[in-house]
């Protein structure tokens, strides 16, 4: 809550999110708390919202990610799509085509996403990279292409390309609960 600035007011509803997404994904509050507070600052700074941050840390611990290595590679890929969708990474333009082409998007198209609705930029780079291999490309020379080449980095990002619409389902759960602030009840 102090890292994302989330209101007193608001801590209901925030319980009530880590219930619901606790009840109906195969991982456990603890986690969820543990994952979303590694992953809090660069999301915060990437403008995620505290729900989307909550879904993301749902969707990586649910496919065995592990907060110390998730919350450190997931930083690191926010902070690397923010340097190359402003410019300053070595050859941004090429990677921001790389990045584009990957969610099914153009380079301007995903910049603009990724500045207005980050987390919708992120979904349709990870289902756009957990259909590579259907397109007879491979997820791992397009990642090195992107400078994600970390071990950690490239296992979360293919774990989470290759889980489907779980971060949808995810984001889904996040937002419904966070509104109806049932969860706790």
């Amino acid at each position: 809550m102090n890292i994302t600035n989330t209101m007193p007011s608001d801590s209901d509803r925030l319980g009530a999110a880590i219930v619901d997404l606790g009840n109906n994904f195969a991982t456990q509050e603890d986690q969820i708390i543990n994952m979303s507070t590694r992953l809090a600052s660069a999301g915060t700074i990437a403008g995620l919202t505290e729900q989307e941050i909550l879904a993301l840390a749902t969707s990586m611990s649910s496919v065995g990610i592990r907060a110390e290595a998730g919350g450190s590679a997931m930083a690191t890929t926010l902070t690397q799509i923010e340097k190359i969708v402003q410019g300053v990474a070595e050859n941004s333009g090429d990677k921001l085509e790389t990045l584009g082409r990957i969610a099914g998007m153009s380079a301007e198209d995903f910049a603009k996403t990724w500045k207005e609705k980050p987390i919708d930029a992120l979904q349709k780079f990870l289902l756009g990279l957990g259909d590579l291999e259907d397109q007879g490309e491979s997820a791992v020379v397009a990642l090195d292409d992107l400078g994600m080449t970390g071990v950690r980095q490239t296992n979360m990002l293919k774990a989470l390309a290759l889980s489907g619409g779980n971060l949808t389902k995810a984001l889904d759960t996040s937002n419904t609960a966070w509104e109806e602030n049932t969860a706790l009840i």
